[in-house]
Order: structure tokens, then sequence, then C-alpha cells
């Protein structure tokens, strides 16, 4: 099982040799491992604006120092920049993160005045830790400098990204129980004796039953609250010159069928024949609602704790490529096989809303989370950030169906990172995680303890031979390649 953990040809390789930079766990910090000495100078709280400026001289982390929750550094409200000066001659590529450091709002904090701040000793081997947005434009996925000019990717922002977007222009409301944040699923408003559950989600890569997608994506986002969806609001966008009348009415009746296996209302939205775009783009939103008490969020997962995955990886991804793909794997793999494929949108199908409905009926859930874009890896990721703990998954108990380990192979993608919807990943107390799965597997939805959660940070797997490794990260989906 080591093979699917080596690091996949689209994820950031190491700098320089030496210079190893890798996207923190936690969504709110992103790490560069270095042996750093801090200069006096640099130690006051609230330092000059020169801080900025100083050179930072870096030599490379012989070891990670041990990490425990209260080590991290997750200020609200603003950044704050920690720059490091070593002993060793100056790189180019600590001048580069010293400059790009500049561009950041907020106050440099030097390792020894965060480890006074929080009444624990100071050593060389304490870490420097910079914005999200300062990795994220500093380093493509090929690990090469960029700027802040420079076209994004396709597929959604990276983590780092976005949590750095919205600490820093969301503002809060006393009514809003759960906000905007990685690995969060929806929003949930306090409306009295029920919360209201909105979430909102765009259809962009999927054109073939792109109704169908919509409905279910957004339900199952609903359905890891604890919530039942329940009223729909669509904007539908197709492409100008290249749209009939039966194209729009073949969406309303895909939209019309999956509402009505969910329970589902559609009650508004918008429909035109848009400038611009080339194909057409279908943006959900969903309403749904939850008492209080049986709200579920991915804040709760506690160490100790039983990860489930239901289903299997990558339900999504496999239907996409074999229906979005077909004329180039024609002639390269059986037709039986691709009809098969195709038909994962429905069996064992995207919607994950039975199967929180079924393990929220039978124990207290702690969390659940629906593996999207950057498919089960990027989820794992998501939950430990939200969760503020680590995750440590078991890859032999992770069902890969043989479809998608064929259709990732053909295009050189990596399941793990490839768009995972229809497979749910809940956290419960381990005494609850055999109630659980009997209760699903009552249901016909396979469903087994892929790991578990313990203090610490970040996401690592233990093979069956005993060893233990990070999880490797995933800029973006492994299906955005193929739109390229």
């Amino acid at each position: 099982m080591a093979a699917p953990f080596a690091r996949p040809p689209n994820t950031r390789p190491a700098i320089q040799n030496d210079l190893s930079l890798y996207v923190g766990s936690s969504a709110s910090l992103v790490r560069c491992r270095y042996l750093a000495a801090v200069p006096s100078a640099s130690v006051a709280k609230e330092p000059d604006a020169n801080t900025h400026q100083r050179a930072c001289q870096i030599v490379p982390c012989t070891r990670e120092r041990t990490s425990c929750r209260a080590d991290r550094w997750r200020y609200r409200g603003r950044w704050r920049v920690c720059l490091a000066q070593a002993q060793a001659t100056t790189r180019p590529e600590a001048a580069a993160l010293a400059a790009t450091a500049t561009l950041c709002s907020g106050h440099a904090l030097s390792s020894r005045a965060r480890h006074a701040e929080h009444g624990r000793p100071y050593t060389a081997t304490s870490r420097c830790y910079l914005p999200p947005v300062v990795l994220e434009s500093l380093f493509n996925p090929g690990g090469q400098p960029v700027s802040s000019q420079d076209f994004l990717p396709n597929g959604k922002l990276p983590n780092p990204v976005l949590a750095t977007l919205l600490e820093r222009y969301v503002s809060r409301n006393s009514r809003v129980v759960l906000g905007p944040g990685v690995g969060r699923d929806a929003a949930v408003i306090d409306m009295g004796d029920r919360y209201l559950v909105a979430k909102t989600d765009p259809i962009t890569f999927a054109s073939d039953e792109i109704g169908w997608y919509m409905v279910n994506v957004n339900a199952n986002d609903i359905a890891t609250t604890g919530a039942r969806p329940s009223w729909l609001l669509c904007t539908a966008l197709f492409p100008e010159g290249g749209t009939r009348l039966e194209d729009v009415e073949a969406v309303f009746s895909q939209i019309s069928t999956a509402c009505r296996q969910l329970g589902i209302t559609l009650c508004g939205g918008h429909t035109e024949v848009a400038h611009g775009i080339s194909h057409t783009i279908l943006v959900g939103q969903l309403l749904g609602e939850v008492a209080p008490q049986d709200l579920v969020t991915p804040e709760g997962v506690r160490p100790g704790d039983a990860i489930i995955l239901t289903k299997g990886i990558a339900i999504e991804g496999t239907a996409l490529i074999a229906r979005e793909m077909r004329d180039r794997l024609e002639g390269n793999l059986p037709s039986e096989l691709l009809e098969r494929a195709a038909g994962f949108l429905h069996s064992p199908g995207i919607s994950v809303v039975p199967d929180a409905l079924c393990a929220s009926g039978a124990a207290r859930l702690h969390a659940m989370h629906d593996p999207t874009e950057g498919g089960l890896a990027t989820a794992l990721y998501e939950l430990a950030a939200a969760s503020g703990l680590a995750l440590r998954v078991w890859p032999q108990k992770v069902r890969i169906f043989p479809e998608t380990e064929l259709l990732c192979h053909e295009f050189g993608l990596n399941p793990w990172g490839t768009i995972a919807s229809g497979a749910l990943l809940i956290a419960c107390s381990g005494a609850d995680a055999p109630v659980v799965l009997a209760a699903l597997h009552s249901q016909a939805i396979w469903a087994d303890v892929i790991g578990e959660a313990h203090e610490g940070e970040g996401v690592t797997v233990m093979t069956e031979d005993g060893e233990v490794q990070p999880l490797p990260m995933f800029s973006r989906d492994e299906v955005a390649r193929l739109f390229e």
C-alpha cells in the first residue's frame, strides 16, 4: 500500500533539495520547517516596520519539535508574521521569503516572543510561521516562484489561501452559529427554536446529468450537519449560441427527479442564456432545518474518535471521468467497464443523505464531512483543520473501487485526490463505532473505520508494515487537470 502515498507529480516538491516547504495541516498555518535562531533585536512583541525588511537567512531543520495543540498559532483578526534570522549565508529563497512577507498585513512576532507569551521556553528548533498567502503567492504547484499577478489554476482555492481571505474579509454576526471556514460544509443560522442550514455549490466539471449532480452535491453538505435538505434555489446559466429549449428542459427534468427522490422542493432561482461561457453552469442554494441539540459540526471531533468512511472512493470522480472523457477512453478500456463506471452517478451513487440520516439516527455523532474536490485526502485535512486535532489513517482500510483505480491509472491520477462525492466521513466515539457501522450495514451501505483522531495536528497514514508518514496533500483536485 505504499505506492498511493508516494508524492504525486502534481504536488509541490522540495525546493532546492534541503529547503522543504509544505502546507501545514491546520488551515490557518503554512509551515516552514527550519532550524532558526532569532536575533535579540527582533524579540519585541510589536517590532518596528523595519522588521519586515530584515534578511531571512535560513538553514534546514534536522528534526521536528513534538507538536501539541497549545503550540498552534491561530490568532483571529489579523495574521502575525514570524521572521527569523539564522547564522547561515543568505540564500535566494530566504530573501524571497523576506520580500514576500513585506506584502502581508499584520506585525512581525519572533519565535522567542511567541513562546514567552505562552509561558514556554524558546528552543532553537521552534518553527517560524508565515501567513498562507505567503507560501501560495511564492510557489506554484511546480515549485517555482510566482507573483500575485499570475493566473490561478482551475479548481477550488487552496485551503490556506481561502482561510486567509475568510479571516481577512468576513464579518461576524451573533446569529451565525457556524460561519464560513475550511472544512465547513454549510452555514448555520439561529432562527430561534430551529437552526437554518444553508449551502451553495456550483457544478462546473460535469455536463452530463448536471441537474442531478447539483441537487445531490448541495444536499450532501446539508446532511452533514444533521439537517434534512428541504428547499432549493438554482441559478442556471446556459451558453449563448449552443443552447436549445430541449437542453434547458432536460436540466429541469434532472433537477425535478433528484429533488423528488430526496424530498426537496424547488422554490426559486434564476435561468438565463449567458454570454461568455462555453458550457452550462448550475449553482445550487439549498436550505434545511435542524434542532439545535441535533446539530453536527466538523469542529466536534474529539481525541480518540473513530473515523468512519462510507461507500468508498472516488465515486463522483469515477462517474465524471467515464462520462466526460468517454472519447479518450474508448478502445483503451472495455465498454462494459466504462458503462459501469458511468453508472456510479446512481449506483453506488453520489448522495450521502441516506448515509448521514442512518448514522445520525444510530448514535450521537461528533462530526461529519463530505469529501468533494480534492478527494478523500483533502477532506481528511479539512476535518483535521476544523477540529484542531490530528488524524491517523490506515490506508488498507480505505475502499478504492476497481473502476476508480483503472480510470485514474489511465490518466495518471491519484484516487486519494480525486473528487469523491458519494463517500461520507463520520467521527464518533470508539464505543459508538460498532453501533454506527451496524446501522449502515443494515441499510446495505458499506462502511468501515479507517482511522482515529488524537491530539496534535496534520494527517498521517500508517502502512501495513507500521511506517507512519504524512498523507500527501493536493493543491487542487486531480480531475481538474483533465479540463485544462
